[in-house]
């Protein structure tokens, strides 16, 4: 290995380098060769024409005057330009008044100039000449020759040189790198492997190094078995979080059945004089609503498990947040008698860095808890602060409280602590969802409870040195202008989701619903008579929604129709796609009455 002829690689790069060096040279030297040539002919066929033109008119004079020997050193003066090689000047009648040069052998061109008297009135002749690029061609061949010697003498040089630098920075350095790996433990414990030394001088050095690396591989096979289990329960936790999305869609579609006709069923005038009928609806939508709660819960902490759970963080007006989770539940809060006490907007607080859908999400979980699990004519008070450069808001409540126990169990899933029995509905997990939303906004939770004296949950979050706009309050129920009827086209190819449509715009008798199945049919019923609103369902017999909606966008004649996305697929990918498609609303079946009809009201209005 100390002489750079004994490496085989080097030999090859040399062989490699070399040949490359003689293609290219040729095919340099062809095309500048051939480049040279081009310009050389044109410009001697451009020097001649220039020679022809400025010499036709003194030889024109010359004949004209019959001056003899002027006429013949005009005519001996063409012969200074190369490329001609023979000049004549014929009267008339085809008398040569003057001639110089000969014709050679090979390939020539002849140009002709007709002669004229002084006026340009009386021809007086013709000016013949003969153009030959012999010469010329034979020195661009010279040219060519000096060039394709100098190129060959630049590769004999490269060649020279990648032999000594491959040497000393490439084979030089292989030869010390595997010696190094022969060396080296694969895992951190002691390790050697041997190979030797005068196989380098009969093998490639790559050889070498791919062996050694080869039995590093093989002692690293732990370590890779490990990545390959990591990978596999990683898998498996992607194929759960699938499962669990398929299985909310699927939940979803026969459940805005059940609950949109007991809403039905609750607004039908037989029912809302009957007390017993009532009653049963109210369990009825209570019974549905939990069994809602619950799919999406479960999808929420599959969603916070698998990290595909989106948060957007931004500044976040705290007072507006709680104002409105609390408006949220004033009613559950009345129907308890749970008085509800907030002192958040007596404070002048700093915005706080949060996602507003889900911080508004954490203070719903938490009042929720301290209303449902309140005793009966109990208190909740909400209050809230800033304190080294973070916003604490605080949620508190007189009920049953938690014994020691039962706090350390308190964020596992699906424990309810014993509340089984109690009366309220719950999953056991939306503690446990509020607890990973706020650490993914990057605050904690703390928890101060007492058995029977009530519970203090505190959320802590980064104060935002930016200040955020308040939360835009919903506005008054609209319902469509008076006296002005209203159409509504719905895409959605499920009948029973069509009934339920129907059920819910009976409430709305000034607004007319048209059913199409499918895109086809939409597309159609659009292009015929323009709606007021659309509401599409995403997933139909011949393609996505959004392939209409992403269509009406782009077209200028329904640009602006209003369209709500109605649909059983509540991922938050899914909603954004939507949104960011043109869709004006997104409602996740099954949804509410109220809400839905806010929706419609607020696009007819």
């Amino acid at each position: 290995m100390t002489g750079a002829p004994a490496s085989p690689l080097v030999k090859r790069i040399l062989l490699l380098v070399g040949g490359l060096g003689v293609a290219v040279s040729l095919v340099w030297g062809v095309i500048a060769s051939e480049v040279d040539r081009s310009r050389s002919l044109q410009a001697a066929t451009e020097s001649a024409q220039s020679a022809i033109e400025a010499s036709a008119e003194p030889i024109a004079l010359a004949a004209w005057l019959l001056d003899q020997r002027l006429l013949a050193a005009h005519t001996r003066g063409l012969l200074e330009n190369r490329a001609i090689v023979h000049a004549r000047v014929v009267a008339p009648d085809g008398t040569t008044l003057a001639e110089a040069g000969s014709t050679p052998p090979g390939p020539t061109t002849q140009r002709r100039v007709a002669l004229h008297s002084p006026d340009g009135k009386t021809p007086i002749g013709e000016l013949q000449v003969t153009q030959s690029l012999r010469d010329i061609e034979a020195e661009v061949s010279r040219r060519s020759a000096w060039l394709f010697a100098g190129e060959l003498v630049k590769v004999l040089l490269l060649m020279a040189v990648v032999l000594v630098v491959v040497h000393m920075l490439v084979t030089r350095r292989l030869t010390r790198l595997s010696q190094q790996l022969q060396a080296a433990p694969a895992d951190g414990t002691p390790a050697t492997i041997t190979v030797p030394m005068n196989r380098i001088t009969g093998r490639d050095e790559l050889v070498l190094l791919a062996e050694v690396l080869d039995q590093h591989l093989r002692d690293r096979e732990a370590v890779r078995r490990l990545a390959r289990e990591r990978d596999s329960a990683e898998a498996a936790s992607q194929a759960k979080s699938d499962f669990l999305s398929r299985m909310s869609h699927e939940l979803r579609t026969p459940l805005n059945g059940i609950l949109g006709f007991a809403q039905a069923f609750r607004r039908h005038p037989a029912v809302a004089g009957n007390e017993t009928l009532l009653r049963y609806a109210r369990l009825m939508l209570r019974s549905g609503w939990h069994l809602k709660s619950l799919i999406d819960d479960v999808l929420d902490l599959s969603r916070i498990e698998s990290g595909t759970a989106r948060i957007a963080l931004g500044p976040v007006d705290v007072g507006s947040t709680v104002d409105a989770a609390v408006a949220m539940l004033r009613t559950e809060a009345e129907a308890r008698r749970v008085v509800v006490d907030s002192h958040v907007g007596h404070h002048r607080l700093p915005a706080a860095v949060a996602d507003p859908l889900r911080l508004q999400q954490v203070l719903i979980n938490l009042v929720s808890n301290a209303i449902k699990y309140n005793r009966e004519g109990g208190q909740l008070q909400l209050d809230a602060g800033a304190r080294d450069g973070r916003v604490w808001i605080r949620v508190s409540d007189t009920g049953l409280g938690m014994s020691p126990e039962q706090l350390a169990m308190l964020f596992q899933p699906f424990n309810r602590l014993g509340r089984e029995d109690s009366g309220a509905s719950g999953t056991g997990i939306g503690l446990v969802i509020t607890q990973r939303l706020v650490e993914m906004m990057n605050g904690q939770i703390q928890v101060d409870s007492a058995a029977g004296v009530g519970s203090h949950f505190t959320v802590w979050l980064p104060a935002s040195d930016v200040p955020a706009e308040p939360l835009a309050t919903r506005p008054a129920k609209l319902g469509p202008a008076a006296g002005l009827r209203r159409t509504v086209l719905y895409v959605e190819d499920d009948p029973v989701n069509v009934e339920v449509m129907r059920a819910l715009l009976q409430a709305r008798p000034m607004i007319t619903l048209e059913v199409a199945p499918d895109l086809a049919s939409a597309s159609m019923q659009i292009g015929l008579h323009t709606p007021d609103l659309v509401l599409l369902d995403m997933n139909l017999p011949d393609g996505e929604g959004l392939v209409l909606l992403q269509a009406l966008r782009e077209d200028p004649q329904h640009h602006d129709l209003p369209v709500v996305v109605v649909s059983a697929d509540a991922m938050d990918a899914s909603v954004g796609r939507a949104m960011q498609a043109g869709a004006q609303a997104y409602l996740s079946k099954p949804y509410n009455f109220d809400a839905a009809l806010r929706e419609v009201d607020k696009l007819l209005a």
